[in-house]
């Protein structure tokens, strides 16, 4: 049984839909996976799907994600400019020998050693990567130990990514860039809700309850799991013999009343 917090399935999988007519839809959440083997678990779940004996209605189709295209420029201090915006192209005031280098090269500097051994030896490196840098941001990581000054800092997070993004841990960063390197995403055909809501028809919307907060958990002397959960219908105790939390490990400081 499936408690849903919400009054619809899909968390940060989200898809507007304007009109009912096709293609007038807006990704506002997830919208794109990239065709790596990080992520294939995405595409045998897609698999499974489609192998159903679902309707024909709810089948899966990927579609290519156009990620850039030609003539999409960036735009700061009041210059537009290219993919190969330099900090010297942009007015970014940057000490001589990072002035002429693109966002992209800079990254590459930063990483790259890291990229190449990861893709020669996956957990080797990573097990390394963990073990050595993973009490650094990636932030840190480049003023302390590139000793890249701040301006050099702020420009590559700021074209190549979105604020606050070098706050990540080096592990998860380098992670993170080495899936932005793929050249091929796919996404869902008329919507990535459609993925969701085919799962959701799998098992049942009998076997959903919406707007279903979980508030308490509770361990049982029977070595069960008790929780508390409140809705439209009050608060209910039920009792399972195993529970798996499908939310943020942040978030879980939402449920005060746990082990």
């Amino acid at each position: 049984h499936i408690f849903e917090g919400t009054n619809r399935i899909g968390g940060r999988v989200f898809t507007h839909y304007f009109t009912h007519e096709k293609d007038q839809y807006f990704e506002a959440g997830a919208m794109r996976v990239p065709l790596s083997s990080f992520h294939g678990i995405f595409y045998q779940l897609v698999d499974y799907i489609n192998e159903s004996d679902l309707p024909e209605s709810t089948r899966l189709n990927l579609i290519k994600y156009v990620l850039t295209y030609p003539g999409n420029g960036t735009f700061a201090n009041g210059t537009r400019v290219g993919d190969d915006a330099t900090p010297k192209s942009l007015n970014w005031p940057v000490p001589d020998e990072y002035a002429t280098k693109t966002a992209g090269q800079l990254m590459k500097e930063a990483i790259g050693d890291f990229v190449d051994a990861l893709r020669k030896d996956f957990q080797k490196t990573f097990d390394s990567l963990v073990e050595e840098h993973d009490d650094y941001t990636f932030r840190a990581y480049c003023h302390l130990v590139l000793k890249w000054p701040d301006e050099v800092i702020d420009f590559v997070e700021t074209v190549m990514s979105q604020t606050n993004q070098f706050s990540l841990s080096v592990p998860e960063l380098v992670m993170q860039s080495m899936d932005f390197e793929e050249k091929n995403w796919a996404t869902i055909d008329q919507g990535m809700s459609r993925l969701p809501q085919a799962m959701a028809r799998l098992i049942g919307y009998n076997k959903i309850t919406f707007g279903a907060r979980v508030v308490g958990v509770k361990e049982t002397n029977s070595d069960q799991v008790a929780l508390v959960v409140t809705g439209y219908n009050g608060t209910v105790e039920t009792i399972f013999d195993r529970v798996i939390f499908a939310i943020p490990p942040a978030a879980l400081k939402m449920i005060a009343n746990r082990p």
